[in-house]
């Protein structure tokens, strides 16, 4: 019996310990140390905007990292057609300014069928 006494007073205080040192904690300033979760943040960089009609079409150049230019993707989006669909059309890992070729060959293929095409 004392022996469960002392277990359940022990746990209370651990509990009261750690209630104090958050309170304490608060009353003097200090903060949790920052979460060690780091989200790759997505970049980017070049959109062309293209227009036929009431259609509209984007080519995107995604960077994986930011700052790096590789790896890259380029995306193809039918924004009146086929809203919130990514079609990724080419992909470099290695190659810098791969990426960036393609896009702007391609805005220049779809001017090329009569689109109007803008990189803002």
């Amino acid at each position: 019996m004392i022996k469960q006494i002392t277990n359940t007073w022990v746990i209370a205080a651990a509990v009261s310990l750690s209630f104090s040192y958050g309170a304490m904690a608060q009353e003097e300033g200090i903060q949790e140390p920052p979460s060690t979760t780091t989200a790759v943040a997505e970049t980017t960089a070049v959109t062309y905007q293209c227009t036929l009609h009431e259609m509209t079409r984007r080519i995107e150049i995604e960077y994986a990292n930011a700052g790096a230019s590789v790896p890259c993707s380029v995306n193809y989006y039918k924004d009146t057609e086929q809203p919130g669909e990514v079609n990724t059309l080419w992909h470099a890992s290695n190659v810098e300014g791969y990426c960036e070729e393609r896009a702007e060959a391609f805005s220049q293929k779809l001017i090329s069928w009569g689109w109007s095409c803008t990189n803002p």
